[in-house]
């Protein structure tokens, strides 16, 4: 393997392995939401965050009006909103074209790469 190629591995590598932006925990959020409503602690377990940060990340939504909270047999419950619903369709959406224009940029790095020897 060439130097050159070994370098763009890594790269590829620790691009698939990069940290989640805050869209990226409001997303996956709202997706655990989506099957209905959940404790914290169930969502803190199923989006994978702390305490400190599903903390932060439910205010944040509730301010948002994204998600909603409610009693049930005297433990909270978060439930997603329409608002929320939309949002994780909008977020969808950019993430699968995302997927398609990186997938666009290989083909052309390819295509580049071919006349190179």
């Amino acid at each position: 393997m060439t130097e050159r190629r070994r370098n763009k591995t890594i790269i590829e590598s620790r691009w698939r392995k990069r940290r989640r932006n805050s869209l990226d925990i409001i997303a996956g959020i709202l997706h655990v939401l989506e099957g209905g409503g959940q404790s914290k602690t169930a969502i803190m377990h199923k989006a994978n965050l702390n305490f400190k940060r599903v903390n932060i990340y439910i205010n944040f939504l509730l301010s948002r009006n994204l998600i909603l909270v409610g009693e049930s047999f005297s433990s909270k419950k978060y439930f997603i909103t329409k608002k929320g619903l939309e949002f994780l369709k909008d977020y969808r959406s950019l993430k699968e074209g995302e997927e398609k224009l990186i997938e666009a940029l290989r083909k052309l790095q390819s295509n580049l790469s071919l006349g190179e020897a």
